[in-house]
Order: structure tokens, then C-alpha cells, then sequence
């Protein structure tokens, strides 16, 4: 009679903001992409190349102080980031397998569907490859 039951229900209608949904890029190369897989992305992105300055840096410092010629330094350079390279590359590939599992718990925690699942498996592999490349 009072139509509270009208107004609760015009209210539970309402869009809610949800960072999981949000689309944040729309014509990117990613498709359209959350805001919540956004982060993800940069993140894993981030880990990369924080890990590849890290290698470089150390193995920079590592060369620079050994008695060799310059052309073994930077074979010594070339050899040492490579091996470094195969191993986040290999972290990588152990991401790959994560999301393409169908009884994965760890999509089930996140309450990632499996359509979108694929999606990450595939930018994942992009990725790897392109770390391998660099590797190479």
C-alpha cells in the first residue's frame, strides 16, 4: 500500500560502479578491457620489466668489475641476460597455464567465467613469446 516494496526494488536497479566490470579500454589492442584485468596487465607488464632492469643491473655490475676485454664484457653481457630472459620467460609459461584450466580454484576464487579465461591465456601467450623472442 505504501510502495516501499516499489522503491526498494527501483533502488536494488540502479548500475552500481564494480571495478571487476568497469570497462576502462574499449578499441584497444586487448578488446575491451575492465578496469580489475587493466591492473592485471600492468602488473604482470611491470613484473617484467622490473625483473629484466633487476638482471641487467646486477649483471652489469657483476661484468663491469671483472679484468676482460671489453669484447668478452659484452659477450659475457649478451650470454648472462639471455639466461636471465629464459628464466622470466619460464615464469611466464608457468603463468600460461593457470587460466586455461576449467576446474581452476583459483578462477573459482576470483569468479573469473572461462570465455574470459581464455582471453588471459592468450594474452599470456603473446607475452611469453615475446619475452622468448627476446630471449633469443
Amino acid at each position: 500500500i505504501t510502495g516501499e516494496d516499489e522503491i526498494q526494488q527501483k533502488i536494488a536497479l540502479k548500475p552500481k560502479f564494480c571495478l571487476w566490470t568497469f570497462p576502462v579500454l574499449v578499441d584497444g589492442p586487448f578488446g575491451v578491457v575492465s578496469a580489475a584485468e587493466f591492473i592485471g596487465i600492468l602488473l604482470v607488464i611491470a613484473f617484467i620489466i622490473n625483473g629484466s632492469a633487476a638482471y641487467i643491473i646486477q649483471n652489469w655490475h657483476t661484468i663491469s668489475q671483472s679484468q676482460v676485454s671489453a669484447f668478452e664484457k659484452s659477450c659475457l653481457m649478451l650470454e648472462r641476460t639471455g639466461a636471465k630472459l629464459g628464466l622470466i620467460g619460464l615464469f611466464c609459461l608457468v603463468l600460461l597455464f593457470l587460466p586455461i584450466s576449467r576446474g581452476s580454484l583459483l578462477l573459482r576464487l576470483i569468479d573469473i567465467p572461462f570465455e574470459h579465461a581464455t582471453r588471459y591465456h592468450v594474452w599470456l601467450g603473446h607475452l611469453t613469446m615475446a619475452v622468448f623472442t627476446i630471449h633469443g
